[in-house]
Parts: C-alpha cells; sequence; structure tokens
C-alpha cells in the first residue's frame, strides 16, 4: 500500500483477489418494502428545520444523527455524535443503508446548495422513511474537528509508533492487499464489533480513498471511542 507520489512505503501482505461486495443490511428493509409496499408520502412524518441546540439535544438523547456535507467541511467542524456520510459520493445511499437503525427516526444535517426534497427522495430508496430533522451546515459551525493522518505520515511513524490500524474495506478487497497486522472490520459490520478494538492507543481507520475511513472514524468517536483517526487519503 502506497502513498500516491509518496517515497515512504507502508508494509503490505494479502494477494489478488476476486469476489462480490457484502450485501448491504437495508436489502432486509427492501424485501420488506416490495412484500408488503412502501408507506404512502402523505403519510410520512414531516421534518423540522434544526439548529445547533436542537442537534445537540437529540444526539445527547442517543438519536442518530447523520451529516451529508463534504468530507473536508465535517473534518473540520462537526457535532460530535454525528456520523458522517458525505452526500458528494455516488453511493453513500448504500453506506448510510448499512448504518442506519431503520426501527428510530433519522435526523440529518445536509450539505449547502443540495435540495433537501432532493435528499429526501433518495433516502426513501432504501426505505429511510421517518426523517424528523433537516438541518443545515451552519448549525454546526465552530463544532469539534476529526483526528486525521496523510498515508505518508502513518508510514512513518507506524515503525516507532504504538498505532494500531482498521481496515474498513471488503473482505475481497482486505484479500487482495493490506497494511500488515491490519485489523479487519467491514464497515458495514463495525457498530456490532465495537468491543473488538484497541482503546489504549491511536486507531488509524484506513480504506481505498479516506471515504470509508472517516465515516468509520465518526462512527467510533459516536460510540465514545476518542482515540480513532481517518486516514484522508487511503490506501489502495
Amino acid at each position: 500500500l502506497h502513498e500516491t507520489g509518496a517515497d515512504v512505503p507502508l508494509p503490505v501482505e494479502g494477494r489478488h483477489a476476486h469476489g462480490q461486495p457484502e450485501a448491504p443490511r437495508y436489502f432486509a428493509q427492501m424485501k420488506m418494502v416490495n412484500k408488503v409496499g412502501p408507506v404512502l408520502t402523505h403519510d410520512l412524518p414531516g421534518q423540522v428545520v434544526g439548529n445547533r441546540t436542537h442537534l445537540e439535544a437529540l444526539i445527547a438523547q442517543g438519536a442518530q444523527v447523520f451529516d451529508l456535507r463534504e468530507r473536508g467541511d465535517f473534518a473540520a467542524s462537526h457535532l460530535p455524535g454525528s456520523i458522517s456520510v458525505p452526500a458528494s459520493n455516488n453511493s453513500y445511499i448504500t453506506y448510510l443503508g448499512w448504518l442506519v437503525d431503520y426501527q428510530r427516526p433519522v435526523h440529518l444535517v445536509a450539505p449547502a446548495g443540495v435540495a433537501p426534497d432532493a435528499v429526501l427522495a433518495e433516502l426513501r430508496t432504501i426505505g429511510v422513511d421517518d426523517v424528523r430533522t433537516l438541518a443545515g451546515p451552519e448549525s454546526v459551525s465552530g463544532g469539534d474537528g476529526l483526528p486525521q493522518i496523510t498515508a505518508r505520515e502513518l508510514a512513518e511513524r507506524l515503525p516507532r509508533n504504538g498505532i494500531s490500524i482498521l481496515d474498513v474495506r471488503g473482505k475481497a478487497e482486505y484479500a487482495a492487499g493490506h497494511i500488515r497486522n491490519a485489523q479487519h472490520i467491514m464497515l458495514g459490520h463495525l457498530t456490532q464489533r465495537l468491543a473488538e478494538l484497541p482503546r489504549e492507543k491511536p486507531l488509524v481507520v484506513v480504506c481505498a480513498s479516506g471515504y470509508r475511513s472517516q465515516i468509520a472514524a465518526s462512527l467510533l468517536e459516536a460510540n465514545g471511542l476518542r482515540n480513532a483517526v481517518s486516514l484522508t487519503d487511503g490506501a489502495p
């Protein structure tokens, strides 16, 4: 695994592998929707326009808050307890569908310049109908930053520092090549396996591009693991 343009390699293990990606958890929800039919539009709950105070109260109550802003915007300022799933990625609905709890309402921080109706329509394609809050980017200004590290920095620090690596890519991706001694838990299974993660030293989360690693790092932070660090540029 090498950072593009870097001269410091990361130690790699693995083999070439092919395979189908793991099926998202929302597939089960869609099977149910296909069987009983979708919720009618006029029966869907309405949304309130949330502000920072509203969002912080929701997070304190254990609500699920997804922040759909750009990766850099979330890393610069976010509300701890919210989960980053940037809508700029064409597959963001798939990743959100891995993490959402269908038994609870959903609350969103929407990106600037994105029509709320478009976001709601996309969420409904995976059966996420119960959206209660839509907040704008201004609601999280002045929040916390997300710890990050580049591939070059990681390659330089890894041999001499007590750092754990968590690879959140799919099984086939991990088998094809991964940082030596990296722990593997696919992003969609992370919530169920939090107890397996180390908490006493920095935990660098890696994927192929930095997109999934940020989702995972924010998820770990939201679940009380304050040692998570996101690899920004990925380790393909």
